[in-house]
C-alpha cells in the first residue's frame, strides 16, 4: 500500500467524506466491471457498485485493520 492509499484510508476512517470520493474515482470503475463479469447487467452492476461503496462509507470506523484498499472493498 502506498502512503497516498494509507492517508486515504485514515481519513475515511476519520469521515472524510472526500476520501470516499477518492476511493471511488479510483476504484468503482474496476468494481463495476468485475460486478458486470459477473451479472451481466449493466444497471445491477451499477446498483452493486454503489452498494459497495455506501457500505464501506457506513463501516468505515472498522476498517481500522485494512492494510490495502482492496481489502476495504472486499470485506463491504
Amino acid at each position: 500500500m502506498d502512503c497516498d492509499e494509507h492517508i486515504i484510508l485514515k481519513k475515511l476512517r476519520d469521515g472524510d467524506s472526500e476520501a470516499l470520493d477518492i476511493l471511488y474515482l479510483r476504484y468503482a470503475s474496476k468494481v463495476r466491471d468485475f460486478a458486470f463479469r459477473l451479472l451481466k447487467d449493466r444497471t445491477d452492476a451499477e446498483d452493486v457498485t454503489h452498494d459497495i461503496f455506501l457500505k464501506i462509507w457506513e463501516q468505515r470506523r472498522g476498517l481500522g485493520g485494512r492494510p490495502f484498499v482492496s481489502g476495504a472493498i472486499c470485506s463491504a
